[in-house]
């Protein structure tokens, strides 16, 4: 402030800007131009002309179908690519809004933004005036899906076909092109209006065709400029002094606009018009005021679509534990020619139709590049989705981002945590993750324990905190502090073999922590460590019932006269955990190797007997017993004393010395075959008989 600038002189602004270690960087501005607003004729009479360009601005349909207008009265036309005001309206270029015709000429039934479409009555550059000047715009047509066709697509964001045309065919309906034999949308903020297969069907919402735009020229004349009757000369060029597009007007007139469809200004991008003001005095034809004016670049684009955040940090968060609040922060929404843009935001629940349902629709933020709504009353579980529009400055031109959504979460879901015992990591397990729990295990020097806290673990990630701890008294045996996003953990040394004892149980705590600080814990199931097999016992066969005469041999063997079941008992000692089961086997004759049947036997048991089978007369067979504890631990087979089968009766078969003889009927005298006989002293003694029981004695 307070300088003394020089008129038709341009000036730039610097910026140097240095950090703490002593580097710098500089930029400049494009340059302002002081301009001469009164002409040396006018004697200081003041015409400085205010120029606009505007078009209605569009976006795109969240179905790619369509482009809904982003003013009022104004509606999507496909034919021209471009949104235009309704009826009995026109598009102001200053303020960029359809407003109403003058009441010099009130009529205008169609669509079109240039003024000079509204006529005086019907028949005129208008088409008539409506019927009802209150009635509403009515929108124009838009095309109706026809009936789908085609095999269901398999890529998610497909679509089926529609039949249209005649012959109907099947093709890609609106908002879609065909891509590898698929429909697919039209990519970023482009529409297609019409079905069909063709990319290049697909198309921006604004200036597709060319933009329905309007130039506004304001101005205010003194009036000693005026004082003998005078007309106002404006004229549009595209360099200075040039004066292609005029303009005649009343002395009173104090505004003018040019259109791209009435007046064919060519209104491409990075145009800029130059606007020349002059008033002349009817009679003389002297210039009494004029002055000239340049409008800003002609910017057709919308601001480059920027990133918008969830939350109130400088990062995205996909989980916010707040549920009364939403916010959002955006950077990189930048105009091509303008950089200076506005903001609206809207917020609502991801999947609902209306963006704004929480906001009550878009809210204007200005220059803001962050927002935040209270009050809300959001359930466990919904997904907040921000949108941001950014506008322009210069044109008016839009566009619109949303964020992925930020869910949220006041709790965590519950959790389980399974030790895996001795099991090798990465071995194939049929069970869901985290699979199954291990009640046992042998090692004392290694903690396996994997972990899952349902659905929250794939929304925004968790972190984990592993504790070892005493199962009886659950003090924390070992701190392994953060494992990260980390979902099992496997540790070997000795420092877990400090703490775990043969005999004693422990159990894994995990807690889970999201990323804005909402924890939950989970416990295993209490693991006992067994190193050991089970205490190797005893085994034992009985001869099987009914046999009579089953004994016992010199050499410890079990005699029975069965020759298809064997009877086998046992006893075992598991001082640390338990015995699960016991496996049974009774082979070949003693010496071999074939096993006749075999069995496992789940504890409690203590015997088994084997039905069915085929044991040979004289023959003795071995019988194995072993124990396998919880954890797997087995004892050496355990053998059992040989089952031998004789099914033979016990007789005597004596020769008599010295002549004698046993005459039947007679009964055996023992003890004189005793003092003839000594060597066989022993048999006898054992198989004391009668003769007459016996019948006829040998010879």
């Amino acid at each position: 402030r307070g300088l003394s600038l020089e008129r038709e002189e341009t000036y730039y602004a610097s910026l140097r800007v240095r950090n703490a270690l002593g580097m710098t960087t500089e930029a400049s501005t494009d340059g302002v131009t002081i301009l001469t607003p009164v002409d040396a004729v006018s004697a200081g009479a003041s015409v400085r002309p205010r120029v606009s360009v505007a078009f209605v601005p569009a976006l795109a349909r969240g179905d790619k179908s369509w482009c809904d207008c982003l003013v009022e009265d104004a509606a999507y036309d496909a034919d021209a690519g471009t949104c235009s005001c309704g009826p009995g309206t026109f598009l102001d270029a200053h303020s960029g809004r359809c407003v109403s015709c003058p009441d010099a000429t009130p009529c205008k039934a169609g669509y079109g933004n240039a003024a000079s479409l509204c006529a005086a009555e019907a028949g005129g550059v208008g088409t008539g005036c409506p019927a009802d000047a209150d009635a509403p715009v009515p929108p124009l047509e838009e095309e109706t899906q026809p009936p789908e066709c085609g095999p269901t697509p398999t890529h998610p964001d497909a679509v089926r076909g529609v039949l249209w045309g005649d012959p109907a065919e099947c093709v890609c309906p609106v908002g879609t092109y065909r891509l590898n034999g698929e429909c697919m949308r039209c990519s970023g903020t482009q529409i297609k209006s019409a079905p069909g297969d063709s990319v290049e069907e697909c198309h921006e919402c604004w200036a597709a065709h060319g933009a329905d735009a309007v130039l506004g020229v304001a101005w205010v004349v003194p009036d000693a400029a005026t004082a003998a009757p005078s007309t106002t000369h404006v004229s549009v060029g595209l360099g200075a002094g040039a004066s292609r597009w005029r303009q005649a007007l009343d002395a009173e007139a104090d505004e003018a606009q040019f259109s791209a469809a009435v007046d064919n200004l060519p209104f491409q991008h990075g145009t800029r018009f130059h606007v020349a003001v002059r008033v002349v005095e009817d009679a003389t034809g002297g210039t009494t005021a004029e002055a000239r004016g340049v409008g800003s670049v002609v910017d057709l684009t919308p601001p480059v679509v920027g990133t918008v955040l969830d939350g109130d940090r400088v990062v995205d968060v996909d989980v916010v534990a707040e549920d009364e609040t939403a916010a959002a922060s955006w950077f990189g929404f930048v105009g091509d020619v303008e950089p200076y843009v506005t903001y609206e935001v809207a917020f609502g629940i991801a999947g609902e139709a209306d963006v704004g349902s929480l906001s009550g629709g878009f809210v204007a933020v200005g220059n803001d590049t962050a927002a935040a709504i209270d009050g809300l009353s959001l359930s466990e579980g919904d997904v907040v989705v921000a949108t941001v529009r950014a506008t322009s400055a210069l044109s008016g031109a839009a566009v619109e981002a949303s964020s992925d959504g930020a869910r949220v979460q006041t709790v965590i879901d519950d959790g389980e945590v399974q030790v895996r015992g001795d099991i090798v990591a990465g071995a194939l397990d049929a069970t869901p993750f985290p699979h199954r729990h291990a009640p046992t295990q042998r090692r004392v020097d290694r903690i396996f324990a994997t972990w899952l806290f349902g659905e929250s673990s794939a929304i925004g990630g968790l972190t984990y905190r592993v504790q070892l701890l005493d199962a009886d008294t659950d003090d924390v045996l070992r701190d392994f502090g953060s494992v990260g996003g980390a979902t099992s953990l496997l540790v070997a040394d000795d420092a877990i073999a400090a703490v775990l004892e043969p005999g004693a149980s422990f159990k894994v705590r995990v807690t889970a922590t999201n990323v804005v600080g909402v924890t939950a814990t989970a416990v295993s199931a209490p693991t006992l460590v067994d190193p050991t097999a089970p205490t190797v016992g005893g085994a034992d066969v009985s001869a099987t019932p009914g046999s009579d005469d089953a004994v016992d041999g010199p050499a410890g063997q079990v005699y029975q006269t069965s020759r298809t079941t064997a009877e086998i008992s046992w006893e075992f000692v598991e001082d640390d955990s338990s015995i699960d089961e016991y496996r049974v086997s009774i082979g070949g004759v003693v010496g071999g190797a074939v096993v006749l049947q075999s069995a496992v036997v789940d504890a409690p048991a203590s015997g088994v007997t084997f039905d069915d089978l085929t044991l040979q007369q004289g023959e003795c067979y071995v019988v194995h017993v072993s124990a396998v504890n919880a954890v797997g631990g087995t004892t050496p087979d355990v053998v059992a004393p040989p089952l031998c089968v004789d099914i033979t009766d016990a007789a005597a078969d004596v020769a008599f010395a010295s002549g004698d003889s046993a005459v039947a009927g007679e009964a055996v005298d023992a003890d004189r075959l005793l003092s003839d006989l000594p060597e066989l002293g022993t048999a006898v003694a054992a198989a004391t008989a009668t003769a007459a029981a016996a019948g006829p004695a040998p010879a």
